[in-house]
């Protein structure tokens, strides 16, 4: 819970920060990694992100590129995305959700939940036997959902 307060202090501080700063925020998934790309920053916002005691626990890209932060990779014209590597569960009134899952953790998954649950969904189409889990989780990016 702390941690997911913490994430959201820290994007509407970011979204904050940027949309003052004009940047152009977008977002992305790349397998089982999301970002939020806060645009192109100077140096100096660069720094003042990655000083701020919010920004000590998170993941960053710096020009495309995950790194441990760093003020020293801080330059002008720098690219910066907020960076999330694991997946998340996101419960509807139709069903919960894991996402985003790479190929391989997509499988494992969709495989273990298919030991107590059927069907689950991957990619959104009914899968009912585990030989049909690999076929399915076949994008770079992937969601398994269980039915409610």
């Amino acid at each position: 819970m702390t941690s997911t307060i913490k994430a959201s202090l820290l994007l509407l501080t970011m979204l904050a920060f940027c949309q003052a700063a004009h940047a152009a925020i977008t977002t992305s998934i790349d397998g089982g990694t999301s970002y939020i790309h806060l645009g192109t920053l100077t140096a100096k916002e660069c720094k003042a992100v990655l000083e701020s005691p919010v920004s000590a626990s998170q993941q960053f890209a710096f020009d495309g590129r995950i790194l441990v932060p760093d003020a020293s990779i801080c330059h002008d014209g720098i690219k910066l995305a907020f960076v999330r590597k694991e997946a998340v569960v996101r419960t509807t009134k139709d069903g919960v959700t894991t996402w985003p899952l790479g190929k391989k953790d997509c499988t494992k998954v969709a495989t273990r939940m298919l030991e107590t649950h059927r069907p689950v969904q991957v990619n959104g189409t009914n899968v009912t036997s585990p030989e049909l889990v690999e076929a399915t989780c076949s994008k770079l990016s992937n969601a398994v959902t269980v039915p409610l």
